[in-house]
């Protein structure tokens, strides 16, 4: 969420605000964050323990440590994942590379998807 907010706060206040980002941002927050059905909220008793492999990636600067809330949702108890959406193509590669049971797709192609199937708003 500090993520979303932070995002949204830089861009809202820029001259220009373009049309496509208030979109995405608005599609983002109405659909995801406020529908129960795809958003789920963990408070940090409720997140994953991460594998000790994937510390060591964590911790050897392969994956970027601000992404760990990425893999603690992951693994919560009680969660289904079925992909991690990022834009960090750094992250995508890696987990390619050293888990590969952990899907991942780019944000980008994501929304392409989900706006393909999705009415025009």
């Amino acid at each position: 969420m500090r993520k979303f907010w932070g995002f949204y706060n830089q861009n809202s206040q820029r001259v220009g605000y373009r049309t496509e980002v208030r979109r995405l941002l608005t599609l983002l927050y109405s659909d995801f964050i406020r529908q129960s059905q795809k958003c789920l909220g963990l408070l940090n008793d409720q997140v994953g323990e991460i594998p000790d492999n994937l510390q060591g990636l964590l911790d050897s600067n392969t994956i970027d440590r601000d992404d760990v809330y990425l893999f603690q949702a992951y693994y919560a108890p009680e969660v289904q994942v079925d992909c991690i959406v990022t834009t960090d193509q750094r992250l995508i590669d890696a987990l390619a590379k050293h888990y590969p049971a952990i899907r991942t797709r780019h944000r980008d192609d994501f929304l392409k998807e989900y706006l393909g199937d999705s009415p025009a708003r």
